[in-house]
């Protein structure tokens, strides 16, 4: 199958760019002070988690696997986008999210978000997140926990946010997978709280997210997660 007949489907795994991400949005930090190991213990607060709040560039869609999503017809509105006519594939998607596709909304959602040939609108494009994140969208869920973490868009409200990112981890989004398990440590500061996130933080490792597979050395190394200097927001590097 050509690029140019990938299903709008395989779109979420075009826009999701999951690599080990630098921008953070900041989550209510937990009143306990949790150590940070090197060589030596250290009173640091855990490191926020990292998302896609920022748009990453977009990798060639011959890289994406048609069958992620399951055998689906062409469509003309992923076929636009991948030719870089956005404001088209915005209009056709536009129609069909209306209408409850939620691959559609999410390609909405995406587009605005973004910027890409129409002028950007987040608090548009959470709410296509929103709706399809009720569908059980993975990508949405992510996206739409993000917001409700950020509170810019939409109201706050972490129990949905924590809810979401949780369906999202589970559904196999590898960074909501890192940013679940780094929700779990916050919530629950010690051994308990790592105890729930270890297996979240392997999820993602194994599907080789950079930051997962850190936190993970330094999990066998001294039993703590620390992250990279460049993804600490306080602690000295």
């Amino acid at each position: 199958m050509s690029s140019a007949t990938l299903p709008l489907q395989a779109l979420l795994a075009v826009l999701m760019v999951q690599a080990a991400a630098a921008e953070t949005i900041p989550l209510p930090q937990p009143k306990p002070e949790i150590g940070v190991h090197t060589d030596k213990p250290i009173d640091k607060p855990l490191p926020q988690p990292a998302t896609t709040a920022e748009p990453a560039p977009l990798p060639s869609a011959d890289t994406v696997n048609p069958d992620r999503f399951g055998a689906k017809p062409a469509d003309a509105a992923y076929g636009a986008f991948q030719r870089g006519l956005y404001k088209t594939a915005y209009n056709l998607a536009l129609v069909r999210a209306q209408n409850g596709d939620p691959a559609a909304q999410t390609l909405v959602a995406e587009i605005l978000s973004r910027g890409l040939g129409v002028p950007v609108n987040s608090a548009q494009a959470a709410k296509w997140y929103a709706l399809a994140a009720e569908q059980g969208v993975p990508e949405s869920q992510f996206q739409y926990a993000l917001m409700l973490l950020d509170g810019r868009y939409v109201k706050k409200d972490g129990k949905e946010a924590y809810a979401l990112m949780q369906a999202a981890a589970e559904a196999g989004n590898r960074l909501a997978q890192f940013n679940f398990a780094q929700m779990l440590v916050q919530q629950d500061p010690g051994d308990a709280g790592m105890a729930k996130a270890v297996s979240y933080y392997e999820r993602a490792a194994a599907t080789g997210l950079a930051d997962a597979q850190y936190a993970m050395s330094q999990i066998y190394a001294n039993g703590v997660v620390v992250l990279p200097c460049g993804l600490r927001q306080q602690a000295p590097c």
